[in-house]
């Protein structure tokens, strides 16, 4: 009926759906998420939002979480229509298919999928995205200064953005330094002060 369905700034926790779409099911029609946070959602296919033949799905500077499909696409199920996701968190600790295209366009940037190197033969079935953002920590010595710099805001494909995430935990763990904090929020980067030395510590976000 091409109705536009614009969804910003909510919280879509622990819902679900005996078929389609544990948070939005949506025919014929546009549908924009945007600042939100979608946990534990779950349904036969498409754990958050199943489309089908449906103009424009976008999801923008969201997070993606610990979403459940029965059969297909744990995240999103898209069916000729124009996918587009950017600038999202996209978590999957099991490593299992969250995206399923299925006659569809499709754009897919600067999203942080939580490492480096996603299996997106697994994540996506085989869709590559234009690009993904990757953790870089990198140390700064000088000669009042020692600092680890944690950064998300480097892409894939050798570019750069400025661009805020949604909020994300970054944790150091180490035995031979003392930092200025063990865990603090981060966006795009920050700088976190050590005395010592570097040999075992690790940053996880």
């Amino acid at each position: 009926d091409k109705s536009i369905l614009n969804i910003n700034k909510s919280h879509f926790v622990n819902n679900s759906a005996n078929y389609y779409g544990g948070v939005i099911n949506s025919w014929y029609s546009t549908s924009v998420l945007n600042n939100s946070e979608l946990i534990n959602n779950s349904a036969y296919t498409g754990g958050i939002v199943y489309s089908g033949n449906n103009i424009d799905t976008t999801i923008l500077n969201s997070l993606l979480d610990n979403n459940y499909a029965n059969k297909t696409a744990n995240y999103v199920y898209s069916s000729t229509d124009n996918l587009t996701i950017n600038n999202c968190v996209i978590l999957n600790e099991n490593n299992e298919s969250s995206i399923y295209c299925y006659n569809s366009k499709y754009v897919l940037y600067e999203n942080w999928w939580g490492i480096n190197n996603p299996s997106f033969a697994l994540l996506t079935n085989n869709i590559l995205p234009n690009n993904w953002r990757i953790l870089i920590a990198e140390n700064h010595e000088n000669n009042l200064t020692k600092e680890i710099n944690v950064s998300l805001n480097h892409l894939s494909n050798s570019e750069t953005i400025s661009k805020d995430l949604i909020n994300r935990t970054v944790y150091f763990t180490t035995t031979s330094a003392n930092l200025e904090f063990e865990s603090s929020n981060i966006t795009t980067s920050i700088n976190n002060r050590y005395y010592g030395n570097l040999e075992d510590t690790f940053v996880r976000v």
